[in-house]
Protein backbone atom coordinates (compact mmCIF):
# COMPACT_ATOMS: atom_id res chain seq x y z
CA UNK A 1 0.00 0.00 0.00
CA UNK A 2 2.71 2.18 0.92
CA UNK A 3 4.56 1.65 -2.44
CA UNK A 4 1.25 2.15 -4.02
CA UNK A 5 1.14 5.32 -2.66
CA UNK A 6 4.44 6.57 -3.52
CA UNK A 7 3.50 5.74 -6.98
CA UNK A 8 0.89 7.92 -7.16
CA UNK A 9 2.81 11.38 -5.42
CA UNK A 10 5.71 10.61 -8.04
CA UNK A 11 2.59 10.96 -10.70
CA UNK A 12 1.59 14.05 -9.13
CA UNK A 13 5.29 15.18 -9.27
CA UNK A 14 5.63 14.57 -13.42
CA UNK A 15 2.18 15.58 -14.07
CA UNK A 16 3.02 19.33 -11.92
CA UNK A 17 6.16 19.60 -14.08
CA UNK A 18 4.39 19.12 -17.15
CA UNK A 19 2.17 21.62 -16.16
CA UNK A 20 5.00 24.05 -15.20
CA UNK A 21 6.76 23.82 -18.39
CA UNK A 22 4.39 26.30 -19.92
CA UNK A 23 3.01 28.05 -16.95
CA UNK A 24 6.21 28.77 -14.63
CA UNK A 25 5.85 33.02 -13.78
CA UNK A 26 7.78 35.03 -16.91
CA UNK A 27 12.08 34.45 -16.18
CA UNK A 28 11.78 31.64 -14.36
CA UNK A 29 13.37 28.45 -16.11
CA UNK A 30 13.68 25.30 -14.30
CA UNK A 31 14.75 21.74 -15.27
CA UNK A 32 14.71 18.48 -13.51
CA UNK A 33 17.83 16.78 -12.30
CA UNK A 34 16.08 14.21 -10.72
CA UNK A 35 12.43 13.10 -10.12
CA UNK A 36 12.42 15.79 -7.30
CA UNK A 37 15.37 17.32 -7.82
CA UNK A 38 15.48 20.77 -9.98
CA UNK A 39 17.05 23.43 -11.18
CA UNK A 40 16.26 26.57 -12.10
CA UNK A 41 17.04 30.53 -13.19
CA UNK A 42 15.46 33.45 -12.51
CA UNK A 43 16.04 36.75 -14.71
CA UNK A 44 15.13 39.56 -12.65
CA UNK A 45 13.96 42.83 -15.08
CA UNK A 46 12.62 45.06 -12.49
CA UNK A 47 12.91 46.67 -9.24
CA UNK A 48 16.19 46.39 -6.80
CA UNK A 49 17.31 43.34 -8.09
CA UNK A 50 17.31 44.30 -11.84
CA UNK A 51 19.78 42.71 -14.09
CA UNK A 52 20.59 39.90 -11.64
CA UNK A 53 20.45 36.17 -12.94
CA UNK A 54 19.95 34.01 -9.75
CA UNK A 55 20.33 30.21 -9.76
CA UNK A 56 18.09 28.24 -7.25
CA UNK A 57 17.13 24.62 -6.44
CA UNK A 58 13.54 23.10 -6.06
CA UNK A 59 13.51 19.97 -3.95
CA UNK A 60 10.19 17.57 -2.98
CA UNK A 61 10.50 15.85 -0.35
CA UNK A 62 9.11 12.08 -0.43
CA UNK A 63 5.56 13.24 1.43
CA UNK A 64 5.16 16.25 -0.89
CA UNK A 65 1.43 16.48 -1.69
CA UNK A 66 0.21 15.35 1.55
CA UNK A 67 -0.88 18.23 3.73
CA UNK A 68 1.67 20.83 5.46
CA UNK A 69 4.52 18.85 3.04
CA UNK A 70 6.38 22.04 1.62
CA UNK A 71 8.32 21.80 -1.41
CA UNK A 72 12.27 22.82 -0.45
CA UNK A 73 13.30 26.15 -2.48
CA UNK A 74 17.18 27.02 -2.12
CA UNK A 75 18.81 29.86 -3.67
CA UNK A 76 22.25 28.46 -5.33
CA UNK A 77 23.56 32.20 -5.68
CA UNK A 78 23.77 34.94 -2.79
CA UNK A 79 20.29 36.82 -2.20
CA UNK A 80 20.49 39.39 -0.02
CA UNK A 81 16.54 39.26 1.43
CA UNK A 82 14.81 38.90 4.99
CA UNK A 83 12.82 35.86 2.73
CA UNK A 84 16.23 34.18 2.87
CA UNK A 85 18.45 32.76 4.80
CA UNK A 86 22.72 33.41 4.34
CA UNK A 87 22.47 29.70 3.19
CA UNK A 88 19.71 30.31 0.65
CA UNK A 89 17.18 28.96 2.07
CA UNK A 90 13.51 30.44 1.27
CA UNK A 91 11.23 31.16 3.81
CA UNK A 92 8.10 29.24 1.71
CA UNK A 93 5.93 28.75 5.01
CA UNK A 94 5.75 33.05 5.65
CA UNK A 95 3.43 33.20 2.73
CA UNK A 96 2.40 30.05 3.15
CA UNK A 97 1.89 28.61 7.27
CA UNK A 98 -0.49 25.76 5.61
CA UNK A 99 0.61 23.71 2.61
CA UNK A 100 -2.71 22.40 1.11
CA UNK A 101 -2.08 20.23 -1.97
CA UNK A 102 -5.20 20.42 -3.51
CA UNK A 103 -4.31 24.36 -3.77
CA UNK A 104 -0.21 25.02 -3.85
CA UNK A 105 1.99 23.61 -6.31
CA UNK A 106 4.99 24.03 -7.74
CA UNK A 107 4.02 26.96 -9.46
CA UNK A 108 2.65 28.04 -6.65
CA UNK A 109 6.25 28.70 -4.55
CA UNK A 110 8.27 29.92 -7.78
CA UNK A 111 5.18 32.52 -7.96
CA UNK A 112 6.57 33.79 -4.39
CA UNK A 113 10.14 33.08 -5.14
CA UNK A 114 9.91 35.76 -7.88
CA UNK A 115 7.66 38.00 -5.95
CA UNK A 116 10.27 37.99 -2.88
CA UNK A 117 12.33 40.04 -5.50
CA UNK A 118 9.68 42.91 -6.17
CA UNK A 119 9.11 43.18 -2.32
CA UNK A 120 8.84 47.51 -1.68
CA UNK A 121 7.47 47.36 1.72
CA UNK A 122 8.45 47.17 4.85
CA UNK A 123 8.44 43.92 7.18
CA UNK A 124 6.55 44.80 10.45
CA UNK A 125 4.30 41.56 10.22
CA UNK A 126 7.84 39.59 9.29
CA UNK A 127 8.36 38.68 13.37
CA UNK A 128 11.05 35.59 12.22
CA UNK A 129 12.75 36.45 9.28
CA UNK A 130 15.18 34.02 7.49
CA UNK A 131 17.67 36.84 7.66
CA UNK A 132 17.41 39.31 10.22
CA UNK A 133 19.86 41.53 9.29
CA UNK A 134 18.35 41.36 5.76
CA UNK A 135 15.34 42.37 7.67
CA UNK A 136 17.01 45.26 9.81
CA UNK A 137 18.68 46.96 6.86
CA UNK A 138 15.68 47.03 4.79
CA UNK A 139 15.10 50.37 3.42
CA UNK A 140 18.65 51.74 4.15
CA UNK A 141 21.49 52.36 2.10
CA UNK A 142 23.15 49.65 3.28
CA UNK A 143 20.18 47.35 2.01
CA UNK A 144 20.67 48.70 -1.30
CA UNK A 145 24.76 47.90 -1.64
CA UNK A 146 23.92 44.58 -0.22
CA UNK A 147 21.84 43.55 -3.11
CA UNK A 148 23.77 45.51 -5.30
CA UNK A 149 27.06 43.48 -4.42
CA UNK A 150 24.31 40.40 -5.08
CA UNK A 151 23.69 41.47 -8.89
CA UNK A 152 27.07 42.02 -9.67
CA UNK A 153 28.02 38.41 -8.02
CA UNK A 154 24.94 36.97 -9.88
CA UNK A 155 26.61 38.20 -13.58
CA UNK A 156 29.97 37.11 -12.71
CA UNK A 157 31.38 34.59 -15.01
CA UNK A 158 32.66 32.58 -12.23
CA UNK A 159 29.45 32.05 -11.13
CA UNK A 160 26.97 32.04 -13.89
CA UNK A 161 29.36 29.84 -16.04
CA UNK A 162 30.03 27.15 -12.83
CA UNK A 163 29.18 23.79 -14.25
CA UNK A 164 30.36 22.25 -11.37
CA UNK A 165 29.07 23.66 -8.76
CA UNK A 166 26.59 21.95 -6.48
CA UNK A 167 26.66 18.24 -7.79
CA UNK A 168 26.78 19.25 -11.37
CA UNK A 169 22.98 21.25 -11.76
CA UNK A 170 21.68 20.23 -15.30
CA UNK A 171 20.47 24.18 -15.97
CA UNK A 172 24.07 25.80 -16.68
CA UNK A 173 25.30 28.52 -18.92
CA UNK A 174 28.01 28.70 -21.36
CA UNK A 175 30.17 31.70 -22.06
CA UNK A 176 28.94 34.49 -24.81
CA UNK A 177 28.50 33.11 -28.16
CA UNK A 178 27.73 35.55 -30.67
CA UNK A 179 25.00 32.81 -32.51
CA UNK A 180 23.48 32.58 -29.49
CA UNK A 181 23.01 36.75 -28.71
CA UNK A 182 19.57 36.57 -29.99
CA UNK A 183 18.11 34.13 -28.27
CA UNK A 184 19.52 35.77 -24.77
CA UNK A 185 17.88 38.91 -25.90
CA UNK A 186 14.52 36.95 -26.40
CA UNK A 187 14.61 35.46 -22.92
CA UNK A 188 15.50 38.55 -21.46
CA UNK A 189 12.96 40.83 -23.39
CA UNK A 190 10.07 37.82 -22.50
CA UNK A 191 11.29 37.94 -19.06
CA UNK A 192 10.62 41.74 -18.59
CA UNK A 193 6.64 41.63 -17.43
CA UNK A 194 4.14 44.09 -19.44
CA UNK A 195 2.67 47.08 -17.42
CA UNK A 196 -0.52 45.43 -17.01
CA UNK A 197 0.87 42.71 -15.28
CA UNK A 198 4.32 44.35 -13.25
CA UNK A 199 5.46 41.18 -11.12
CA UNK A 200 5.36 38.96 -14.19
CA UNK A 201 2.80 36.64 -12.67
CA UNK A 202 0.56 35.79 -15.42
CA UNK A 203 1.11 32.33 -16.97
CA UNK A 204 1.96 32.89 -20.48
CA UNK A 205 3.74 31.21 -24.10
CA UNK A 206 7.28 31.95 -24.03
CA UNK A 207 8.05 31.17 -27.18
CA UNK A 208 6.22 30.92 -30.93
CA UNK A 209 7.19 31.99 -34.27
CA UNK A 210 6.69 36.01 -33.26
CA UNK A 211 9.52 35.73 -30.74
CA UNK A 212 12.31 33.31 -32.16
CA UNK A 213 13.97 34.18 -35.37
CA UNK A 214 14.00 31.11 -37.31
CA UNK A 215 18.45 30.90 -37.72
CA UNK A 216 18.71 30.83 -34.55
CA UNK A 217 20.31 27.41 -32.89
CA UNK A 218 17.63 25.12 -31.79
CA UNK A 219 14.97 27.46 -33.29
CA UNK A 220 13.29 24.20 -34.70
CA UNK A 221 13.36 22.68 -31.52
CA UNK A 222 11.94 25.46 -29.73
CA UNK A 223 8.58 25.60 -32.14
CA UNK A 224 8.06 21.89 -31.97
CA UNK A 225 7.98 22.06 -28.33
CA UNK A 226 5.71 25.09 -28.03
CA UNK A 227 3.93 22.98 -30.91
CA UNK A 228 2.97 20.60 -28.31
CA UNK A 229 2.56 21.92 -25.87
CA UNK A 230 -0.71 24.03 -27.32
CA UNK A 231 -1.84 20.51 -28.31
CA UNK A 232 -1.49 19.24 -24.57
CA UNK A 233 -3.68 22.46 -23.79
CA UNK A 234 -6.48 21.70 -26.51
CA UNK A 235 -6.26 17.83 -25.38
CA UNK A 236 -6.74 18.98 -21.89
Amino acid sequence: MEEEQGGVKDYKVTIEYKHLRSNAPGGVYVVPIELRRWSGVIFVRRGLYAGGVFKFEVRLPPAYNDHDAWPELRFLSDVFSPYVSPEGAVDLKAAYPSWNPSKHFVVTALTFLKKLFYVKRGFEDYETPFNPEAKRLFETPEFLERVAACVRKSNDPKHLYDHHHHHHPMLSFSGKQKNLDGLRDVIYRLADPPEDDPYGLEPRKLLDRDTIPPDLPLADACLDYVAESKRADKQS
